[in-house]
C-alpha cells in the first residue's frame, strides 16, 4: 500500500477508531492518545501555525518552559512537554476533523458517533455500579477510593458526570429526547455534585437561549426530584451534603494561589505541577494521579502558563462560544461550570470530545 492510500485510509477511517476507543476509558488511556498524535502528520502543519490562538499558544508555552528551568531541572521541566505535545495533538485533531468532515452527511455521522460513545459510557458505568460499586482497592494505584458510585471506565465520577452531562445535551439536540432522559440514571448515580450543576446550568442556558421548549427544563427538574430517592450506601461519596471534598476544594485552591505566586505571569511550565507540589508544597505523594492536577481548570491554566496563557485561552473560548451552534454553546458552558471545581478542561477524552465537536459546530466556518 502506498503512501497516498495509507492517507487515504486514515482520513476516513482515524476519527471512527478514536470513536470505538473512547468508551473504554483508562482502559485503552495510552492508545487512544497514539490516534491524535497520527493526525500531526495528516494534517498542513503551515496551515495551523498560522491560526494565532495556536500560535500564541506555542509562544506563551515556551517561555513558560524557559521560566520554569527558574525552579527546575532541564530534565524535569522537558518532562512536562510530553503533556504539551499531547495537547496540540489534540488540537491537531480537531483540525483534521475540520479539513475531512466538512459535509453535512459527515459532520452527522459525527455527532451519532460521539452519542455512542455517550452511550456506552452510560452502558458501562451500569454494569460497574452493579457489579463493581467498591473500587477502593484500587487507592494502592494512585486512584480515589470511591464506594457506591458509578465511575464507568474512568473510575472517576466527576469526569464520568460531564461526559454524561455532554451526552444528554448531544441526545437532545439530535432529537433523541427519551435518550436524554435514559442517560439522566447513570448521571444521578455518580453523585457528583459538579456535573449535576453543570447539567442545571447548562439546560437552563440551552433553554433561554434556544426556542424556549419547556421539555429542557425538565432535565434539571428530573435530576433534582431525583436525588432524595438515590440509594444511600455506607460511605461519604454518596452523601450530597458532604463538606470534606469542599474543605478539599478550598485547600486546593489554596495550593493553586500559592503555586500561582511564584511565577503568575508566564507560569511554571505546563504540567509541571506535580513537581512544583512536590517542591513548594511538600507533597508526599507524587504518585497519586491527582498529583498532577489542581481542582480547577482556570487554576491549572494560571499555574502553568501563567495569566497571559489564561487570556489567550479566554479570548479563545469567547472566539469559538460567539460563533458556535446552541450545542456548542451549551456544551462550552457545561464545560466552564464543571471546570471550576476538576481539572475538566485538560481531561484527555474532554479534550477529544470538543476537538470533534468545536470544528463542526461552527457557524462561522473560517479560522484565523
Amino acid at each position: 500500500m502506498d503512501k497516498t492510500k495509507i492517507i487515504k485510509f486514515a482520513n476516513k477511517k482515524l476519527a471512527f477508531l478514536y470513536f470505538v476507543l473512547f468508551p473504554f476509558g483508562i482502559l485503552a488511556k495510552y492508545i487512544i492518545d497514539v490516534i491524535p498524535f497520527i493526525s500531526l502528520f495528516l494534517v498542513d502543519l503551515k496551515v495551523l501555525f498560522k491560526n494565532r490562538y495556536f500560535l500564541s499558544f506555542l509562544i506563551i508555552s515556551f517561555f513558560s518552559f524557559l521560566t520554569s528551568l527558574n525552579f527546575f531541572t532541564f530534565g524535569k521541566s522537558l518532562g512536562g512537554l510530553n503533556y504539551l505535545l499531547r495537547l496540540i495533538s489534540y488540537i491537531s485533531f480537531s483540525f483534521f476533523i475540520y479539513t475531512n468532515y466538512k459535509t453535512a452527511g459527515k459532520q452527522k455521522l459525527l455527532l451519532k458517533s460521539l452519542l455512542m460513545a455517550g452511550i456506552f459510557i452510560g452502558i458501562l458505568g451500569i454494569v460497574q455500579y452493579l457489579f463493581l460499586p467498591d473500587i477502593r482497592p484500587l487507592k494502592e494505584f494512585g486512584w480515589d477510593d470511591h464506594l457506591g458510585r458509578l465511575v464507568s471506565t474512568f473510575l472517576d465520577p466527576a469526569f464520568t458526570g460531564i461526559l454524561l452531562v455532554l451526552s444528554i445535551l448531544l441526545a437532545v439536540y439530535s432529537g433523541n429526547i427519551a435518550l436524554g432522559f435514559l442517560l439522566l440514571l447513570p448521571l444521578a448515580l455518580t453523585y457528583s455534585r459538579s456535573s449535576y450543576l453543570a447539567l442545571i446550568v447548562s439546560f437552563l442556558f440551552y433553554f433561554f437561549l434556544g426556542k424556549r421548549k419547556k421539555i429542557l427544563l425538565i432535565f434539571p427538574l428530573l435530576i433534582l426530584l431525583s436525588l432524595p430517592f438515590l440509594p444511600h450506601p455506607p460511605g461519604e461519596g454518596t452523601n450530597l451534603a458532604r463538606s470534606n471534598s469542599v474543605v478539599g476544594k478550598f485547600e486546593d485552591y489554596q495550593s493553586g494561589f500559592l503555586l500561582v505566586s511564584k511565577s503568575p505571569v508566564f507560569g511554571l511550565g505546563f504540567n509541571n505541577i506535580c513537581q512544583a507540589k512536590v517542591k513548594f508544597l511538600g507533597e508526599t505523594n507524587p504518585f497519586s494521579h491527582s498529583c498532577g492536577g489542581l481542582d480547577s481548570s482556570i487554576m491549572f491554566t494560571i499555574a502553568t502558563v501563567g495569566i497571559i496563557g489564561l487570556i489567550i485561552f479566554a479570548d479563545f473560548f469567547v472566539f469559538i462560544f460567539s460563533r458556535g451552534n446552541v450545542l456548542l454553546k451549551a456544551s462550552l458552558i457545561a464545560l466552564l461550570v464543571h471546570s471550576f471545581f476538576t481539572n475538566t478542561v485538560y481531561y484527555a477524552w474532554i479534550m477529544g470530545w470538543f476537538s470533534i465537536l468545536i470544528p463542526i459546530s461552527l457557524k462561522e466556518k473560517k479560522l484565523r
